[in-house]
């Protein structure tokens, strides 16, 4: 696994849409934009709305399957794509789920994701054609989820890069303002500029005339919270683990969305 949870680090994270859903504004990307955006969030991710359940156990005869596989050859792709899809699908079945309806990350649903994520790149690597986009959408949810719990800034900047190239798979293969803007998002937060502003270019083509002044608005957000994100990170290069504050909780707050964090018990 590429991430550790062990420790006082721990978190337990409100997960209801992911951070993605809060900095591009329910509104915008959750509902879509007017008539051009061919869906939602979980649309342009390839999934439901809500994958939740009330367990894993249906998943796990999948992923035996996949790591059987991978013990006589561990660059099978096939294997590799299959596990990261059921990783994900099962780290989404062990979400806890109140009262409410709030779903909340545990150490079996992190646990999936990191193992979902750690496939995903293994894939990548060994992947000789077009990546799978359907399954990049799944990982984008999966890098999103993490991010926020990542305890090293250099952790931190590593997830939101898997994102990255996960969301621009998804946005090559099914091209949408919305699809656009998530790239934005990771790409300004995990620093990189320049694909941000080319991410921005593809979303304000494919948004309709009526839809742009919307668009930029929200690229503009997402530029200056990477921005902030950006700073708050290399200011905390040399924390140690107990020192560190994720500045990505930062962005949390919003009534409904992903990024508040409360110590585990």
């Amino acid at each position: 696994m590429l991430f550790d949870i062990r420790g006082k680090r721990k978190r337990v994270i409100q997960v209801i849409y992911t951070f993605l859903a809060l900095l591009l504004g329910v509104g915008l990307v959750g509902l879509g934009i007017g008539g051009s955006a061919n869906g939602g969030i979980f649309d342009a991710l390839g999934i439901g709305s809500n994958s939740s359940g009330t367990g894993d156990s249906q998943f796990e005869s999948e992923i035996d399957d996949a790591n059987s596989t991978l013990e006589s050859n561990p660059d099978d792709v096939k294997a590799l794509l299959a596990l990261a899809r059921y990783s994900y699908l099962s780290g989404q079945q062990s979400l806890e789920v109140d009262d409410q309806g709030n779903q909340t990350l545990n150490d079996e649903s992190i646990s999936k994701f990191e193992d979902a994520t750690s496939a995903w790149e293994q894939y990548l690597e060994a992947n000789k054609g077009k990546p799978d986009d359907s399954v990049a959408g799944l990982v984008l949810q999966a890098y999103s989820n993490l991010a926020f719990i990542q305890s090293d800034p250099v952790l931190v900047t590593r997830t939101l890069e898997g994102g990255l190239e996960a969301a621009q798979i998804v946005a090559e293969a099914r091209p949408s303002p919305n699809a656009w803007l998530q790239a934005a998002t990771f790409a300004y937060l995990s620093g990189d500029t320049k694909a941000g502003e080319e991410a921005g270019k593809q979303a304000l083509k494919e948004a309709n005339e009526a839809d742009q002044a919307a668009v930029k608005a929200q690229l503009k957000q997402v530029e200056q919270q990477g921005e902030q994100v950006q700073k708050q990170l290399k200011a905390s290069q040399g924390d140690t683990e107990q020192d560190f504050e994720n500045p990505l909780g930062g962005l949390g707050g919003t009534s409904g969305a992903a990024g508040s964090t409360t110590p585990a018990p």
